[in-house]
C-alpha cells in the first residue's frame, strides 16, 4: 500500500524496532505493523518479495458478528407471558391452511352493559 507523506503522520503510534544498518524497520501504526526501510542487497542478484497480512481468522470474524446479531430476550410482563402461552397452546391450521386462534379472555368478566 503506498501512503502519501500527507496521511503518515497521522497513521504512526509509538512503538519502533530496528535490528541494524540495512535492515528493514517494524513500525507501529493504526493500521497495525509495517515493515519499511532498505534492505541490503550485499551478495544477492535476486529480488525478494514479503507480503504480511494482519487480519484476524474468519472463525474469529464470525464469532463477533454472532455476537452483535445475538437477538436479546426482553424481559416479560406476567401478562405478556400468559398471551403468548395461549398463542401457542391455542393456534391451529384449518383444512385450508389459515392459521386459526382463539380469541382471549380476560381472567376476569367484565361486564359490558347493556348494549
Amino acid at each position: 500500500m503506498l501512503i502519501g507523506s500527507d496521511l503518515y503522520p497521522y497513521l504512526m503510534k509509538n512503538g519502533r524496532y530496528t535490528y541494524g544498518k540495512n535492515h528493514p524497520v517494524v513500525q507501529k501504526t493504526h493500521l497495525g505493523w509495517i515493515l519499511l526501510g532498505r534492505i541490503s542487497k550485499e551478495g544477492t542478484d535476486r529480488s525478494t518479495t514479503l507480503f504480511m497480512c494482519n487480519e484476524p481468522p474468519i472463525d474469529f470474524k464470525l464469532q463477533i458478528f454472532w455476537e452483535q446479531e445475538e437477538i436479546v430476550s426482553p424481559i416479560r410482563t406476567k401478562e405478556e407471558e400468559a398471551v403468548e402461552r395461549h398463542f401457542v397452546e391455542t393456534t391451529t391450521r384449518d383444512e385450508t391452511g389459515r392459521f386459526v386462534v382463539r380469541l382471549p379472555r380476560h381472567s376476569q368478566n367484565l361486564q359490558l352493559g347493556n348494549s
